[in-house]
């Protein structure tokens, strides 16, 4: 397993992302944040902020999030609802869904390898 990886993508519409994950970082607890940058809006998590240029000004549009239960953190509350659904799928009462995030998420994974095996860029094909 590697200890870390950095893994830059461009997307056909021009957004630029940096992925960045370690498994060397010690701490008291995990660490974790995502932000994204535009030219109309920004956004960041944890907490989920987003803002939009809105009368030339920065407005925030956080949407509203589902209140967790009891002492429930947002993610936790995230897991517990994936759960709900699978017990729902498990047991009949709510349909499933194809993996179609996660073949694209492997898709992602399995350029970035070959990237960094052949240290050249590579160009994922749409399907």
């Amino acid at each position: 397993m590697e200890d870390g990886a950095i893994v830059m993508a461009e997307s056909s519409l021009g957004l630029a992302v940096t992925l960045e994950v370690s498994s060397r970082y010690f701490s008291a607890h995990d660490h974790y944040h995502a932000r994204v940058m535009g030219t109309e809006g920004s956004g960041s998590l944890p907490p989920l902020e987003i803002f939009k240029q809105l009368g030339g000004r920065p407005m925030e549009v956080t949407p509203r999030q589902p209140r967790p239960r009891g002492d429930e953190n947002p993610y936790t509350n995230a897991y517990r609802r994936q759960l709900d659904h699978f017990v729902r799928v498990v047991s009949g009462q709510a349909e499933t869904e194809l993996p179609e995030e996660q073949v694209t998420l492997m898709r992602l994974l399995e350029a970035a390898y070959e990237s960094a095996a052949s240290r050249r860029e590579v160009a994922l094909s749409e399907e």
